[in-house]
């Protein structure tokens, strides 16, 4: 099996070209990001921020040869300063379409996510040649631990209805879903 280790900056380029690949199909990373055309800057700068956020807090976790990742956020206390700052960066590389679009996909999960602290499975991604080998379930196993070890929950969600019974086999559960003809469907998870 691949080994898992926490990624390092020395990763991003190679993490964050995984990522988009391993999304280009997503129903809701293409929703928000429709345009063939500017899809890889897009999800270079969308994805290169959300990598960065996860790596400051340890919570960024990759296979050694880059078949898979994972994004996590642990609990905190709220965001911090400098992710605002880095969010209105990457803003100002979207059109305000897109960002709208963004910003309703995370209102309509806000009310699925667990009151209490949790992890948050933001990102989990296998490269497509990779799937189906146990590369994503290997890779998010130090979040699901983390959050085992300090008695919290771990949630996410997919816009991906296949991978719904990857997360089951991972011990999730489904909670909620996004439910709205103006929006990609959503399956929101937990695992206690």
């Amino acid at each position: 099996m691949a080994l898992v280790r926490p990624a390092s900056e020395s990763d991003r380029t190679r993490t964050l070209d995984l990522i988009a690949d391993a999304f280009a199909d997503d129903p809701v990373v293409r929703w928000f990001f429709p345009d063939d055309a500017t899809y890889p800057a897009r999800a270079a700068a969308f994805f290169g921020f959300l990598f960065d956020v996860r790596l400051a807090v340890d919570g960024a976790w990759v296979t050694d040869r880059g078949e898979a990742a994972a994004l996590w956020s642990p609990p905190s206390e709220g965001s911090l300063e400098w992710e605002e700052r880095s969010w209105d960066v990457v803003a100002a590389e979207l059109a305000s379409d897109e960002i709208e679009r963004c910003d309703r996909w995370d209102a309509a999960i806000a009310p699925h996510h667990p009151e209490a602290p949790h992890w948050y499975l933001g990102v989990l991604a296998t490269a497509p040649v990779h799937q189906g080998r146990g590369f994503g379930p290997a890779v998010a196993q130090p979040g699901i631990d983390a959050a085992r070890a300090a008695g919290l929950p771990a949630f996410l969600e997919t816009g991906v209805e296949r991978n719904v019974a990857l997360y089951e086999r991972m011990g999730f559960v489904v909670t909620g879903l996004v439910d709205d003809p103006d929006l990609p469907p959503g399956w929101c998870l937990r695992r206690d």
